[in-house]
């Protein structure tokens, strides 16, 4: 089999580090890892598993506690960690999967808005892998959860082709853990910064 034209590593230590996510709770070891740079990376790397049968497991920043980034037997990693050019506007932002989401959100308050769903690993998580996840965090209760903010998600399916699916449409990939597809880029909504006040009582 000819490798496509992407980074792949599969020495011990790289092996060792993608077999498991933050869970440590079980391992499988893949027989490498893909690292795209780019849309055209990734999905050269889809098709190459599905023509030859492959298993592929899709990674973010590997913080995940329920398994979702551990690779299948016999499969690889497609890693989108060096997918991660971003770009922040009024009410939204739109970013390649592997962005992590702490950056977005410090660039998000520069003009006065914030991430609403926002997991405790915000800050070496991707934003792909929490939609992947359908994050939520310490502020659930008030805005949700990832999917609930979804404008647009662009998805190479497992086939290889590549797909932009609206709010609706993209509620299926929220939560699917990679199942369904490798997300490559998301356009989310973000809320307005609030205000916060400090009170300090003082008595005798």
């Amino acid at each position: 089999m000819k490798l496509p034209k992407v980074e792949f590593r599969k020495t011990d230590d790289i092996l060792e580090v993608y077999s498991q996510d933050a869970s440590r709770w079980y391992r499988v070891k893949p027989l490498g890892v893909f690292f795209p740079k780019n849309l055209e990376e990734a999905q050269k790397c889809v098709e190459f598993c599905y023509k030859n049968g492959i298993p592929i497991t899709p990674r973010g920043g590997g913080s995940g506690l329920t398994g979702g980034a551990v690779p299948e037997n016999g499969g690889v990693v497609i890693s989108t960690e060096k997918m991660k050019n971003f770009s922040v506007e009024e009410g939204f932002f739109i970013s390649e999967a592997g962005a992590i989401s702490g950056e977005i959100e410090k660039k998000a308050n520069k003009i006065g808005y914030t991430l609403p769903a926002q997991p405790s690993s915000l800050n070496f998580s991707t934003i792909g892998g929490n939609v992947a996840a359908d994050a939520a965090g310490l502020r659930s209760v008030k805005y949700g959860s990832a999917r609930d903010y979804i404008l647009e998600l662009e998805v190479i399916l497992p086939d290889g082709k590549i797909k932009t699916f609206g709010p609706e449409e993209s509620q299926l990939f929220a939560g699917s853990e990679g199942t369904l597809g490798l997300i490559s880029k998301v356009k989310m909504k973000l809320v307005k910064l609030k205000k916060r006040k400090t009170f300090v009582f003082l008595s005798e």
